[in-house]
């Protein structure tokens, strides 16, 4: 009787006590990534340049000042379907002799003179192919002259929600329309070396 209480005793300790050599170790796998938000850029035919034929000192005295219009094609590329607006600055403003809101000005790169100005009218816009306009300060128009630090929605037509002050703008991933130049050089000018002139119109496009 004595014995089979030993033997029973044994086989609970057996029971209790781990196996030898039985480690372990612990290792992880990890899966990472970064989102950022969906950009977009405008773009201008011929890199943004614009370039007018040469023309005399004396042709344009004669006419009493050179006007010239000339047009470009612009885009603007979204990675996903996006609401964008955008402001337009004069580079040399602080040039200008008679500021318009509207005039963007052209100096004398040499000089740093004013010499003339340009306008810019934006038309024919459309976003993913459909007919937008312009959208600024409770008007809607389907084309623009651009004004001076004026804040421009590209919009659809007239909706109900205007009258709420509550505009939709448009949603596109491709945004392309036509940007009219309009150049005048004063009259007056005097020089006997030519003159290179340069005006510079600054664009921030916003989007979310």
């Amino acid at each position: 009787m004595q014995y089979v209480v030993l033997l029973i005793t044994w086989l609970s300790i057996a029971a209790v006590t781990p196996a030898l050599g039985a480690g372990q170790s612990r290792s992880s796998f990890s899966v990472a990534g970064t989102l950022i938000p969906g950009a977009c850029r405008l773009e201008f035919a011929n890199g943004g340049r614009l370039m007018l034929e040469e023309m005399s000192i004396a042709e344009v005295n004669k006419r009493n000042g050179m006007q010239a219009e000339r047009e470009i094609a612009f885009q603007v590329y979204c990675d996903d379907k996006m609401q964008t607006r955008f402001t337009v600055s004069d580079e040399y403003r602080s040039s200008a002799t008679q500021p318009n809101p509207s005039a963007y000005t052209l100096v004398d790169t040499q000089s740093g003179v004013m010499i003339g100005n340009f306008e810019l009218l934006v038309k024919n816009v459309t976003a993913d192919g459909v007919s937008v306009g312009l959208y600024n300060n409770n008007n809607w128009q389907s084309s623009a002259h651009l004004s001076i630090d004026t804040e421009y929605v590209f919009m659809s037509a007239l909706t109900k929600n205007l009258a709420l002050g509550i505009p939709e703008a448009s949603e596109a991933e491709v945004i392309s329309g036509t940007l009219s130049v309009f150049t005048t050089l004063n009259p007056g000018i005097k020089a006997n070396t030519k003159i290179n002139y340069i005006g510079t119109a600054n664009f921030t496009l916003k989007y979310d």
